[in-house]
């Protein structure tokens, strides 16, 4: 084996470690939320909600971008990182009840390293906000009803080629 390759495990783990260091509290929770939620479609589905929740958290403390669903005019200054931490921990707690205990415990544990006060508070309150109205959008979107496509239940399905004229556009 050449040597080039038998280096490449530690030059990754280097970069991971690297990379890790320089992680933001986005990051971090997107990496804690990873472990906890499925690799599957409402896997993803709840992703998406959290990094919605931390995104408009942020934003609306710091607005650059048009809000993805709620902007909202806290007091300045409000922390950023007890914010999107706050929200993506709501947004977890509340669709993953079984690992609230670990979500609490993480979120504890990042709220730890931020200086008590009003901009501390106002991040938390903010956060918790946010992630309730995001919660609230996507509670009837529909996720969890049945699926449309396949064959109905107790309906053997089979494949049939479409003709030319069952395709759309033609006559």
């Amino acid at each position: 084996m050449s040597r080039v390759l038998r280096s490449l495990p530690l030059a990754v783990g280097l970069m991971l470690s690297a990379a890790g260091a320089e992680a933001n509290v986005i990051s971090d929770w997107d990496g804690k939320a990873a472990a906890i939620v499925p690799p599957s479609a409402a896997g993803l589905r709840e992703m998406a909600i959290m990094h919605v929740a931390m995104f408009d958290a942020v934003n609306s403390i710091e607005p650059r971008h048009r809000p993805y669903l709620i902007g909202l005019t806290p007091p300045k200054p409000t922390s950023q990182e007890a914010a999107a931490a706050t929200a993506a921990a709501t947004v977890l707690m509340a669709l993953r009840p079984d690992a609230a205990t670990g979500i609490k415990a993480a979120l504890a544990n990042d709220l730890a390293g931020i200086p008590d006060g009003a901009s501390k508070a106002d991040g938390i309150k903010l956060g918790e906000v946010v992630a309730e109205k995001v919660l609230q959008a996507r509670a009837n979107d529909g996720a969890n009803g049945p699926t449309p496509i396949g064959p109905r239940r107790g309906q053997v399905s089979t494949y049939r080629p479409q003709s030319r004229s069952d395709r759309p556009g033609h006559r």
